[in-house]
């Protein structure tokens, strides 16, 4: 694939909108490194654990 058609491709709306939440994680960790290395990472752990305990939260409304 050459760079003309790459460039072609791009959807420049989903790429600026990637851009813009990595910047808000930035903002929202503060990471000690000043990296956004690990931060989509951090944010999935972290929704995950969230989701859990919502989960857990609703089952135990439903077993009263």
């Amino acid at each position: 694939m050459d760079s003309a058609q790459t460039v072609s491709t791009l959807n420049y709306l989903e790429e600026q909108d990637k851009a813009t939440f990595m910047e808000f994680l930035y903002q929202e960790y503060k990471p000690k490194n000043h990296c956004f290395t690990g931060l989509w990472e951090q944010f999935k752990s972290d929704s995950a654990l969230m989701v859990r305990e919502q989960i857990l939260i609703e089952l135990e409304k439903e077993s009263l």
